[in-house]
């Protein structure tokens, strides 16, 4: 079993990679995944042909690029901003360099996420330890990314949606939308417990699910410090994630950010102030 100090939370995203790795039910959820270098860029771009780069640690959606191999042999990256097309693979990796800043970064196989209205999806499920020290889902919302962009980061201009009007757009039939959203939970749980056996420290995580065209689910990212205002549109979810975090000792900062937050915030009113006296 890999082993890691028992005072820290796996914060590395190759190391949560490699740890659900380990789990025989967990690894066909796990998209394709490696540490960059000049060969396994070579090797993951002949194989999937698209990529993203994502820096091991931090969160928000900042660094992250795609990248396409094109059928005339020619490169495309992108991240947030800007879009560069190049003709050789040496060009598109020394300007791949420039942008990582020295910084370690992995590389994912591209999954093509279902889209809402031509936009990006995925989905935010929060699993927490409750007040009976058990692993719980507690929150759950799907992420709309804005128009053109590679991410569904709220901090890169995505919305959140409610999770079970964007399961009736995908499923009509209650019984199927039940027995998906189960498999999201049991899935979401599945994650908490393989952390939680090399980091005893553990409490609470997001699990960041993207769905393909075929509705199976891929594992995109796990965040062990998880941002509960994407849960801004449901008092009672929002309520019971920073009930759960203060039995920890957790404290979570409730300041809406942007503006779609701040419109969900105050439709709290005096539950949001309750929400602030729970810390």
């Amino acid at each position: 079993m890999i082993t890691f100090p028992k005072d820290r939370v796996i914060a590395s995203k190759w190391e949560k990679t490699v740890v659900l790795l380990q789990n025989r039910t967990l690894s066909k959820f796990v998209p394709d995944t490696e540490k960059l270098d000049y060969q396994t860029l070579q090797k993951m771009l002949k194989t999937h042909r698209m990529v993203y780069v994502k820096p091991t640690i931090g969160g928000g959606g900042v660094g992250v690029m795609k990248i396409n191999k094109l059928s005339n042999k020619r490169y495309k990256l992108q991240n947030t901003t800007s879009v560069k097309r190049f003709k050789t693979f040496d060009g598109l990796y020394n300007s791949l360099l420039k942008k990582m800043k020295n910084k370690d970064y992995i590389i994912q196989k591209g999954i093509s996420l279902l889209k809402y209205k031509n936009r990006l999806m995925d989905l935010r499920i929060m699993v927490q330890e409750n007040l009976k020290n058990e692993w719980e889902v507690t929150g759950s919302a799907a992420r709309i990314g804005s128009t053109k962009k590679i991410v569904t980061n709220v901090s890169s201009g995505g919305i959140t949606v409610d999770f079970k009007k964007m399961l009736n757009h995908f499923y009509k039939d209650k019984t199927e939308q039940n027995q998906f959203l189960d498999l999201l939970h049991q899935l979401s749980l599945e994650v908490a417990n393989q952390l939680y056996k090399y980091n005893p420290n553990l409490k609470e995580i997001g699990v960041d699910i993207g769905l393909d065209d075929q509705m199976h689910p891929w594992i995109l990212e796990v965040n062990t410090k998880p941002d509960p205002r994407i849960f801004f549109r449901d008092k009672s979810t929002i309520e019971k994630v920073v009930r759960y975090g203060r039995a920890y000792g957790r404290k979570y900062d409730l300041t809406p950010k942007f503006e779609h937050e701040k419109k969900y915030a105050n439709k709290l009113g005096k539950i949001k102030r309750s929400i602030h006296n729970f810390r």
